[in-house]
């Protein structure tokens, strides 16, 4: 196992089975601070949205980041078993700029993918693209959230 992992043997054995905890998946959003954060994002992001120009833009960007980095840090612990919310946005570690900026950066890969595969072989390529990013797109998150790796998550090994 890489050793910038999260898992460790030692929490192995705490770990309760995905179907056992399926249920709890959908209870996750609606924990008070976690609810409180997402209508924060929501409402200070449709705020912003009527700012104009470059620094309405500049503005939308950073609470898009702030939004990602929110959505790491859930990530990161769920993907370890811990369904609790976090305490803070402490944690440098997870969800940090650089994690941001990895999937960002994954996204705009898989994007131009799909455009060039459309670009070139028509609405085959186009469906080809789609099935592939929409295939490929979640396990290259949880690569780039536990890893912290965009080359290997682009790694189709």
């Amino acid at each position: 196992m890489p050793e910038n992992s999260n898992f460790s043997i030692e929490t192995g054995a705490d770990l309760v089975p995905f179907w056992r905890r399926f249920p709890s998946f959908f209870i996750y959003p609606l924990q008070a601070g976690t609810l409180l954060r997402l209508a924060a994002y929501s409402i200070f992001g449709g705020l912003v949205m009527a700012i104009s120009g470059i620094f309405g833009s500049a503005l939308e960007y950073i609470v898009w980041a702030a939004f990602f980095q929110y959505a790491l840090i859930v990530l990161c612990r769920t993907a370890n078993g811990q369904f609790d919310e976090p305490d803070g946005m402490e944690d440098k570690k997870d969800g940090s700029i650089a994690q941001v900026l990895r999937q960002l950066g994954m996204i705009g890969i898989m994007g131009m993918l799909e455009s060039m595969l459309n670009r070139n072989f028509g609405d085959i390529g186009g469906g080809l693209g789609w099935l592939l990013t929409g295939l490929l797109t979640p396990a290259c998150i949880m690569i780039i959230a536990t890893h912290r790796s965009l080359l290997q998550a682009l790694n189709p090994a």
